[in-house]
């Protein structure tokens, strides 16, 4: 918020300002921290820190209400997660323990600035007022020198206008929206791919893949649920293929639940050109029987047709179960795997395994990452400072996780000087978007080939294996 005063030293108006900020900031010192009620534990120092006005035209933002880090005990950072709502607690619990990893990791390493770190998480419920409020309590009460996490960009758009207002660093994990970082604050970073990032990967892919089937004609079909359909973060990639004049593009819409699905078949053979591409857009039971069935119509890689599916097909003792003949199957994931992430990435996926029996999902991979990373702009920085920790940022150059961390476009190096897109901001520009392959029948999932982005590939292939005759 912004305050415009002209304040005139010799009055008390100073004072009654500084009352004002202090009542209104113990009146808030009740709320919920992962669901629970507690106290925020806050001296009065802060917060007379907190009510520090600048004289001149206009009172700017609250100065923040850390002290240097020479004079304190700790270096507290800032997460928030959903925890309470139903369709994202999986993940909100997911990134808490990476989360959680990445500080006992830190600590153990010696902490921030040798000073031990410490972590304070609220729930944003999904929702973005939620995640606004979260957001200022942390900054306010807790006096975090940053923020890390968030899921949803619903809530990442809420959050972002309190990180800027009160000049507080946040290095986003999960929202994928373009928009996040469109605005062009200096304070916000993120590290989950973007939308658009993600269909540009995906058109580049098929556009390498082209012809398979040498047929003259560059063909792609896409079958999915047409509950989502209108929702989905695929339009995009359908909009562009559709403007791409060398590509020719058949959508079939589905009605879950099903289980046979030769009317969706029949048609899909009676197409004017045989697919080179299949994207299989529907749930895991829905997805493998489809699968099953084209292969069963002779549609399939064998065929010169591939099929794509979604990343839980990496599960892949369910996979040859439900698809027997799967041999060349494409599977796209989001998100490091065992032939692409770091050491140190590998390292954080065995300790997270003695939580989960999964691989970290993208989203851990990410939270733990941004904690990371941040901890080490800190100590690069050697200041509680949001600009030090920022400028820090804009020019790190580390490999974490999920790999080499570096923001090529920021305050020194702007996106529209370079023709890229203003979403490119403070975006981490190599985000792992994978296609993978079985190659090799009844083949873990953890051999699968990389064939596509460049980057992370495994194979020097084109993009993808031709089966021999």
């Amino acid at each position: 918020m912004q305050y415009k005063f002209l304040l005139d030293l010799k009055n008390k108006q100073l004072q009654l300002i500084v009352l004002l900020l202090v009542a209104t900031i113990l009146a808030g010192c009740v709320t919920q921290k992962n669901g629970e009620p507690f106290t925020a534990q806050s001296s009065l120092k802060p917060l007379l820190k907190q009510a520090e006005v600048i004289f001149g035209e206009s009172l700017q933002q609250p100065k923040s209400c850390l002290s240097p880090y020479e004079e304190v005990d700790e270096i507290v950072i800032g997460a928030l997660l959903p925890l309470s709502i139903s369709s994202a607690v999986q993940a909100g619990n997911s990134m808490q323990l990476a989360i959680d990893i990445a500080a006992e990791d830190i600590n153990r390493n010696g902490g921030i600035l040798s000073r031990p770190l410490r972590i304070v998480t609220y729930d944003t419920q999904g929702l973005p007022a939620v995640g606004a409020k979260m957001a200022e309590q942390l900054i306010l009460q807790d006096c975090v020198a940053a923020i890390v996490g968030v899921y949803h960009s619903r809530v990442a758009m809420a959050v972002k206008e309190v990180a800027h207002q009160y000049r507080v660093p946040v290095v986003f994990a999960e929202p994928y929206q373009d928009a996040v970082t469109a605005d062009q604050y200096p304070e916000v970073f993120r590290i989950a791919p973007t939308i658009q990032l993600l269909t540009d990967i995906y058109l580049e892919w098929i556009e390498t893949v082209g012809d398979y089937n040498q047929d003259g004609q560059n063909s792609v079909t896409i079958v999915a649920d047409s509950s989502n359909f209108e929702s989905s973060n695929g339009r995009l990639l359908i909009k562009q293929l559709e403007e791409n004049e060398d590509i020719s593009v058949d959508i079939f819409l589905v009605d879950l639940p099903r289980e046979d699905f030769s009317s969706m078949i029949a048609r899909i053979i009676a197409l004017d050109a045989s697919p080179d591409l299949i994207l299989v857009w529907f749930n895991v039971e829905a997805g493998y029987a489809f699968h099953k069935q084209l292969i069963e119509a002779g549609i399939g890689p064998q065929n010169s047709t591939l099929t794509v599916l979604r990343s839980s097909a990496t599960d892949s003792t369910i996979f040859w179960e439900r698809v027997p003949d799967g041999l060349y199957t494409i599977v796209t994931r989001v998100g490091p795997w065992y032939s692409t992430v770091s050491e140190m990435g590998k390292e954080f996926a065995e300790k997270y395994y003695t939580h989960s029996e999964y691989w970290p999902e993208s989203y851990a991979f990410e939270a733990y990452d941004s904690l990371r990373l941040i901890s080490s702009a800190i100590d690069q920085a050697k200041s509680l400072e949001s600009p030090a920790i920022i400028s820090a940022l804009e020019s790190i150059d580390i490999v974490l996780a999920s790999g080499r961390y570096h923001f090529p476009y920021g305050s020194n190096n702007r996106p529209e000087d370079n023709d890229v897109p203003d979403f490119m901001w403070h975006q981490w520009p190599d985000p792992h978007m994978l296609f993978m392959q079985y190659n090799i029948f009844q083949q873990d999932a953890s051999d699968m080939s990389v064939l596509w982005p460049m980057t992370y590939r495994t194979v020097d292939t084109s993009a993808l294996y031709i089966p021999s005759d």
